[in-house]
């Protein structure tokens, strides 16, 4: 069947700076084209004529299947595409997948141009799922989907999650506009993300990254890590990868293995995420050997009061550690910072902002807080932000610039980017510093 899956995410502000593959889509398309279908994918965050586009797919290609991936935060722009699909094709069967799915599978079909919710990962979901409508059958009895029965909204049991990862296909990285990734802050060249590992075990208040692949930890090996690193060097010309688990290092003994491959490996750079209690000197040295240009830390808080209320379950002690080890290991370091929570004073970001000045991070993220669907503090606190949105973003706003304003700080940090996207630089200081506009 001809299926096209489109990612309808139109990012504001920072997301036109910090472009990535849709990774869920291009795996799903992979598992689809390996069972014998004929996927396309339509990235409208880095399409500017994306509705144009979307249009002439419909019309001139004419998919059978139109898949969609959405967050709760773009499902209505996931609507939208599906109402456009129903006008033009009024017998493609529409399906959404994602985080917002799989929270509300019964609910998303509460919208008329939506026909079938996937909940939990999506390739072999998929795969069923698209094989029964080609062949004309009912999908009735596909684990892990959402459907529309006699009495209403069917969810179906969910799928088990899939245990060995290495014998899902690549994902399709030939169908996505390669060429459009970047990052205004990438070292080298283009750019990729990977995400090597599902399944969360820690039990952050506040995160909803286990929704969808749940809590299990599973992960490729590091002989298929650096396999699909070297084809998207060879291939698509890529020169830095992005790891998006939500924590590499959890296994170590994989991270060693993956170090000591890439050390013979593609002469490619690497960023990655990291709990502060999960890395160390020695650690870090072999991964910077292996070409780990940063690692994103989890500080959240200077606040013991504000980690404990967070279930982050570390100390600020092992905060401290942690970037100094990074330091001397030659890594540079982004400090995870999030505001607006549970608990949080004026004092908490005071002390944030002298642990800030002392761990010295390259780089500064600070998110505001927001009680995503799914997860415990969603419940605790009813979907209400503890603070005010303005205050939030004030707090934001000053640490922000207690950080990049210092002197020589912005003009060094601008100079040392990648000097053929100034626009893309300048906009991008702009965004840290809490300046443009949101």
């Amino acid at each position: 069947m001809r299926v096209l899956l489109v990612h309808p995410a139109r990012g504001e502000s920072i997301d036109h700076l910090v472009r990535l593959p849709p990774l869920g889509l291009a795996c799903v398309a992979g598992a689809l084209r390996e069972a014998g279908h004929e996927p396309r994918i339509l990235d409208a965050a880095v399409l500017p004529s994306w509705g144009a586009r979307l249009d002439a797919e419909l019309l001139e290609w004419r998919p059978q299947v139109v898949g969609l991936s959405a967050s709760t935060a773009v499902f209505g722009a996931a609507c939208e595409v599906g109402a456009r699909v129903r006008r033009a094709l009024p017998q493609a069967a529409v399906i959404l997948g994602g985080v917002h799915a799989t929270l509300f599978p019964a609910e998303v079909l509460g919208e008329p141009a939506l026909d079938y919710a996937v909940h939990g990962e999506g390739e072999l979901t998929a795969v069923e799922l698209v094989g029964a409508l080609a062949r004309g059958e009912s999908p009735r009895a596909v684990e892990g989907i959402a459907l529309r029965d006699a009495g209403g909204p069917r969810v179906n049991p969910p799928r088990a999650p899939v245990a060995n990862l290495d014998s899902l296909p690549r994902p399709a990285y030939d169908l996505l506009p390669m060429s459009e990734y970047a990052t205004p802050f990438s070292a080298a060249g283009r750019v990729s993300s990977l995400v090597t590992s599902r399944g969360c075990p820690y039990r952050c208040r506040f995160c909803d990254g286990w929704v969808v692949m749940g809590r299990k930890y599973r992960a490729h090996s590091a002989d298929r890590v650096v396999e699909e690193i070297a084809w998207l060097a060879r291939d698509f010309g890529v020169r830095e990868v992005l790891f998006k688990d939500s924590e590499f290092t959890l296994d170590r003994a994989r991270v060693l293995r993956f170090c000591e491959l890439m050390r013979e490996g593609p002469r490619v750079s690497w960023t990655c995420s990291a709990r502060v209690d999960a890395v160390d000197e020695p650690l870090l040295r072999r991964m910077a050997a292996a070409g780990c240009r940063v690692v994103q830390l989890g500080v959240e808080s200077a606040d013991p009061e504000v980690l404990r209320a967070l279930g982050k379950g570390i100390r600020v002690e092992q905060v401290r550690s942690a970037f100094a080890a990074a330091r001397a290991a030659g890594v540079e370091t982004v400090a995870n910072l999030m505001v607006g929570t549970p608990r949080e004073t004026r004092d908490s970001i005071e002390a944030t902002r002298r642990l800030v000045a002392e761990i010295r991070p390259d780089h500064l993220n600070v998110q505001v807080f927001v009680p995503y669907p799914g997860t415990e503090l969603h419940r605790t606190l009813g979907g209400l932000c503890p603070v005010p949105a303005d205050e939030s973003r004030r707090r934001r706003r000053r640490l922000l610039r207690s950080f990049y304003l210092r002197p020589g700080r912005v003009a060094g940090r601008v100079l040392t980017l990648r000097p053929r996207h100034w626009r893309q630089n300048l906009a991008a200081a702009a965004q840290m510093l809490g300046l443009a506009r949101g």
